[in-house]
């Protein structure tokens, strides 16, 4: 009878060790997936705020003087930067999340003035546009 317990005490514990082994292989690999699709994730909705902005900021433009409009947006990155390359003629975003920066923008065919603070931080801000030239940014933040 002692035989059979430690031969099955026994094969618990290898398949024990075999599932540690193969645990311990496998996660460090699903927390970089994970860690990526979080990433991009947040990328993904700093691009969609981008496209917002710029797409009330064109309305804006087309509706011209006297033309105010309305957006909310969210931002998820930890830091963020809005500005106007008038060089290049694009709307940019800068936004830093983990530790890892990247910067999205967006051509324009008219100039765009932002009156916003210089870093903006995780949550939900509402963006107004007034038009002319150059159309006029506002970015504040919703409580």
């Amino acid at each position: 009878m002692k035989s059979k317990k430690a031969q099955l005490s026994l094969e618990f514990l290898l398949v024990f060790a075999a599932l540690t082994a193969f645990l311990s292989v496998f996660l460090p690999v699903y927390s970089t997936a994970q860690n990526s699709l979080k990433l991009k994730a947040i990328e993904t909705t700093q691009e969609i705020a981008l496209q917002k902005t710029y797409g009330i900021a064109r309305q804006a433009q087309v509706l011209g003087f006297e033309s105010s409009l309305n957006a909310e947006i969210i931002l998820q990155a930890n830091e963020t930067e809005l500005k106007f390359d008038e060089a290049k003629g694009e709307l940019q975003m800068s936004f830093t999340h983990a530790g890892i920066s990247k910067t999205i923008s967006q051509k324009t065919s008219f100039p765009i003035e932002i009156e916003t603070p210089a870093k903006l931080e995780k949550g939900k801000y509402s963006v107004q546009a007034k038009g002319g030239t150059p159309v006029v940014l506002n970015v504040e933040r919703q409580e």
